[in-house]
């Protein structure tokens, strides 16, 4: 007797590492460099740099933190001009009030926001809440095959130390996740 794992597939049983082995295939035929990149064994994630030259203007993107395979990055933390990446799925929202909110709320630390230049810890309450007025009234549509529902933004308080122009860290219906923006620089 084969100690081998069978999986159903059209209603056939069929061994699972044939099953593994031509999704591979198809991934990498579809994909290719494009989504996956090998290097032996070991497959390197998708990096996407949003807005990598600051000429097409990224608006304003949630990229939802999931073990996706794709990392996102943006320049952000103002004239610090710090790069930072996250894996996950990106929700683009269209609406530019968002955009044209969050760089007016930004302007006011003249390019030097806490967080890139200065510690977190400089942040004054009072920043924090019209911060979180702002990201609160930010709709991102929870979308499943079933139905769809608008939902609020929330700023993610217990990520602070990573909050900066261009980087809130915020929970979102789908998990935590960081509302990025274009960056003042």
């Amino acid at each position: 007797m084969s100690s081998q794992i069978w999986m159903m597939s059209s209603g056939c049983a069929v061994p699972q590492n044939l099953i593994l082995r031509a999704r591979e295939a198809l991934l990498d035929r579809h994909l290719g460099s494009v989504g996956r990149i090998k290097m032996g064994d070991m497959v390197e994630q998708a990096y996407v740099f949003l807005d990598p030259d600051g000429s097409q203007g990224s608006g304003v993107v949630v990229v939802v933190q999931a073990p996706t395979g794709v990392v996102y990055a943006s320049q952000v933390g103002g004239s610090a001009n710090e790069e930072r990446s996250v894996e996950g799925f990106a929700i683009p929202l269209f609406d530019t009030q968002h955009l044209n909110t969050l760089k007016t709320f930004f302007a006011r630390y003249c390019r030097n926001p806490p967080g890139s230049v200065a510690p977190y810890e400089s942040w004054k309450e009072r920043d924090l809440q019209v911060l979180a007025d702002i990201v609160r009234g930010i709709t991102l549509w929870h979308t499943t095959r079933e139905k769809d529902e608008p939902a609020q933004l929330q700023c993610d308080w217990a990520r602070l130390e990573e909050l900066t122009e261009g980087w809130i860290p915020v929970l979102t219906p789908y998990g935590r996740g960081i509302l990025t923006h274009q960056n003042c620089d």
